[in-house]
C-alpha cells in the first residue's frame, strides 16, 4: 500500500467535494422541474429553431419531414439505429397520423401516413407494427423494396397493411422479442399478450 502525503490527500478530498457539490446541484435543479435538453440530439421534425431547441434537425433544409411532429406518441429504433417517430396529428380523430423514419444521423428518409398511430415496433426483417387507436387494431406494414436499413433505405406503404390484432386502446404498448420476432402487446388491465411473428 502506498502512502499519500497530507497535501495530496487534501487535494483529492477537495476535488471529490467539488464533484459531489456539482452532482447535488444538478439533481436539485432537475428536482425543481428544470428541463435538460441536448439540442444536437433532439428532433422536432423540421427546420424551425425553437427557444428550447435552437438547432435545426439534421438534413435541413433539403432532407426533412414534410412538417414538424404533431402530438408525437412513440419513438423506436431498429437494429441499425434508424429512428421511427409516430405522430397522432392535430386532428382529434387521428386522421392526420403518420410515421416518420429518420436515419441514425437524424436525416429524414421516409414517411408513412396511417390514422391514429400510437405505439410501434419493428422486427429484424423491417416489418413495422403500428397500433392504431383510430382503427382499433394493430397494423403490419411490410417494408418496400429495396429495403436496406444499414444504408438507411427504408420506406413503407406501397402495399396495404395486414391486421396484426384487434382491440387497441390509447395506452396499448407493443414490442418485438428479438429472439423470435414475436409481437407482444400490453393492453393494460388484460395484461401482456404474445402473438406470432410476421412469418407465422
Amino acid at each position: 500500500m502506498r502512502k499519500m502525503g497530507v497535501g495530496r490527500s487534501f487535494g483529492l478530498a477537495t476535488v471529490a467535494g467539488v464533484l459531489l457539490l456539482g452532482l447535488v446541484a444538478s439533481v436539485a435543479g432537475a428536482a425543481e422541474g428544470e428541463r435538460v435538453l441536448e439540442p444536437r440530439l433532439s428532433l422536432i421534425g423540421g427546420c424551425i429553431a425553437e427557444t428550447l431547441d435552437p438547432e435545426e434537425d439534421p438534413g435541413c433544409p433539403d432532407k426533412k419531414p414534410p412538417s414538424t411532429f404533431s402530438r408525437p406518441q412513440a419513438t423506436i429504433t431498429d437494429d441499425y439505429g434508424n429512428i421511427y417517430v409516430s405522430s397522432y396529428g392535430k386532428a382529434e380523430n387521428g386522421s392526420e397520423g403518420r410515421i416518420d423514419v429518420v436515419c441514425s444521423d437524424g436525416t429524414f428518409v421516409s414517411e408513412l401516413k396511417t390514422p391514429g398511430p400510437t405505439s410501434m415496433a419493428v422486427d429484424g426483417d423491417g416489418n413495422l407494427y403500428v397500433a392504431s387507436y383510430t382503427l382499433d387494431k394493430a397494423l403490419l406494414f411490410a417494408p418496400d423494396a429495396p429495403y436496406s436499413p444499414e444504408d438507411c433505405e427504408i420506406a413503407y406503404g406501397s402495399s396495404p397493411p395486414a391486421e396484426a390484432f384487434e382491440g387497441v386502446r390509447i395506452f396499448t404498448g407493443i414490442a418485438i422479442n428479438r429472439d423470435n420476432d414475436h409481437l407482444f402487446a400490453n393492453h393494460g388491465g388484460s395484461g401482456v399478450v404474445e402473438y406470432g411473428s410476421a412469418e407465422e
